[in-house]
């Protein structure tokens, strides 16, 4: 299934994507499928990214920084994409390319407009250790667990429902995601961290690859609807 219809995006919408394991990725599907159906969508950040791998008319930044990156736009830059485009696509948390993020006080970084938060995790975590080469924030990380040792399922499900509520607007919807389901071991373990986030009071949940076609590889619903 196609990520925009899995998730029952409108023309509309307003999407963040948080966390870490593949936002850019997913962002950049979603553009992609919105424009495929005949929409004008944007991808576009509210932290700091490289030039999107997508047409020119099909992101908006702000200026380049020293490091390369381009600049974050505004909230207010974001609600005027909205009145432009069918669809907008917010990246509003940085994990550097780690595939389990764990936000601070001041992120993610979630514009007031935002009607759907992704929550997105890599399968690839769990399993390794608690550390800095796997989990972005691993000192919070830690702290917030209680403990260290190996990323478990259960504490995967945590950290996306934690990462997901600081900055949520009212009304939003979350959709926790579990990336890298890429072939039958990790699919085996995102579906234990899917499990989790049922558990967690996730209503739906997102099995993905990002980079297969099509990428949802499987929806799990609450009472298994």
């Amino acid at each position: 299934m196609r990520l925009f219809d899995a998730l029952g995006l409108q023309s509309g919408d307003v999407v963040a994507l948080v966390g870490g394991g593949g936002k850019t990725s997913l962002g950049h599907r979603l553009v992609r499928e919105a424009v495929a159906d005949g929409l004008k969508a944007v991808f576009t950040v509210t932290t700091k990214i490289f030039p999107p791998d997508l047409p020119p008319d099909q992101w908006a930044a702000g200026p380049a920084l020293p490091d390369g990156k381009l600049s974050g736009l505004s909230f207010s830059d974001v609600d005027a994409l909205r009145l432009r485009y069918d669809l907008v696509v917010v990246e509003a948390d940085g994990s550097a390319g780690k595939p389990l993020k764990f936000p601070l006080a001041h992120e993610p970084v979630i514009p007031p407009c935002t009607t759907v938060v992704l929550a997105i995790a890599g399968a690839a975590v769990v399993g390794r250790p608690l550390s800095k080469e796997w989990v972005h924030r691993h000192e919070a990380a830690s702290a917030f667990a209680g403990r260290g040792g190996p990323v478990t399922p259960t504490l995967v499900a945590h950290i996306l429902w934690h990462a997901a509520s600081p900055g949520r607007p009212a009304g939003a919807r979350v959709v926790p995601v579990v990336n890298q389901a890429d072939n039958a071991e990790r699919l085996t373990v995102a579906r234990a961290v899917g499990q989790a986030l049922l558990r967690e009071g996730a209503p739906l949940v997102l099995l993905t690859a990002a980079h297969a076609e099509p990428p949802v590889v499987q929806r799990l619903v609450a009472g298994g609807i």
